[in-house]
């Protein structure tokens, strides 16, 4: 931690995930079922969802009252997207990624049904290992957190920080020693990437800022 009043100094290197090609598109065949799963559930309880994409067509709203074929429609989560936590878990040898769907929100149940559990079980891979970087990384987000998904289905995605996010991290009390320890969970929105790092007994860091910064 900093216990001086001078201006911290930027941190060098960087915490990086890195999701191989192949567990890209294992995830996008995931992603496009908790998708449909996602539409079934509102149209089956009131009859219609919202969808913001519909095949590659332009986006923006657009209601819905049939269950299109898998993959076609892209439902609205929230007024800013997300709704699926990038779960990171390092452990020796190696790295597990988890992403959980979201639960189906419907207002116009009671309070008490409000929140229905999804039907999709969650997406779970073994991935590359965690890196621990000491050299800077190139981020263009100002706080220094990466999510680098291509549209390619060629190309890896990489979760990461650096900078300030990093620098938060070690305040916290992060030991680079044995980064198994944490989970680290990347939440990317329309409006940028949220992020926190949680240890195994329950004390967790949400080192996200200001996302609309």
């Amino acid at each position: 931690m900093l216990h001086d009043d001078r201006a911290p100094t930027p941190t060098t290197g960087a915490i990086l995930f890195t999701i191989p090609a192949p567990a890209v598109a294992a995830y996008r065949t995931w992603r496009a079922s908790a998708d449909l799963d996602y539409l079934r559930g509102f149209i089956e309880r009131q009859g219609w969802a919202w969808v913001v994409r519909m095949g590659d067509g332009e986006w923006g709203m657009r209601r819905i009252e049939t269950l299109p074929e898998l993959g076609v429609a892209r439902p609205r989560y929230g007024t800013i997207g997300g709704g699926f936590p990038f779960i990171f878990r390092p452990h020796r040898g190696g790295c597990t990624l988890t992403v959980e769907a979201p639960s189906l929100f419907i207002l116009s149940l009671p309070p008490d049904q409000m929140v229905i559990p999804t039907v999709t079980a969650p997406f779970a891979i073994a991935i590359d290992p965690i890196a621990i970087l000491d050299e800077p990384l190139s981020i263009r987000d100002s706080r220094g957190i990466l999510d680098e998904m291509p549209d390619e289905p060629d190309q890896p995605w990489r979760f990461g920080l650096a900078g300030e996010a990093l620098r938060e991290l070690l305040g916290w009390g992060w030991d680079r020693a044995v980064p198994g320890a944490y989970r680290y969970i990347f939440m990317p929105t329309d409006v940028g990437c949220a992020a926190r790092v949680a240890d195994g007994y329950g004390g967790e860091i949400d080192v996200t800022g200001d996302m609309n910064m």
